[in-house]
C-alpha cells in the first residue's frame, strides 16, 4: 500500500525526517528521507518498529510508515485485505 493511496477508516497521519547524505559511505544506497507515522515515539530505534518496519531500515533507512503504536502497526493493519 502506498503512503499516498486513499484506504477507508483511519486516517494515518504522517512526517518525513531528513537526514543529511554520510560522507563515510557514498555508495550505500540509503534514502535520506525517512516516512514514520507522526505518533511514532523513535523514529530512530529499530524497535519502535513492526518486522516489515524494521527490513526497510536496514535495507534503505526508511521504514515507510511501519512504526509501531500501542504494540501495534497500523500500517499493516491497513494493508491487510479483508477476509470473505
Amino acid at each position: 500500500m502506498s503512503r499516498f493511496q486513499t484506504t477507508a477508516g483511519e486516517r494515518l497521519q504522517w512526517r518525513v525526517i531528513v537526514r543529511p547524505q554520510s560522507a563515510k559511505d557514498p555508495l550505500k544506497s540509503v534514502s535520506p528521507l525517512s516516512w514514520h507515522l507522526s505518533h511514532c515515539q523513535a523514529p530512530r530505534d529499530a524497535d519502535a518498529h513492526c518486522v516489515d518496519g524494521r527490513l526497510r531500515l536496514e535495507l534503505s533507512g526508511d521504514p515507510d510508515g511501519h512504526c509501531l503504536l500501542d504494540e501495534s502497526c497500523p500500517r499493516c493493519a491497513t494493508s491487510v485485505a479483508p477476509s470473505g
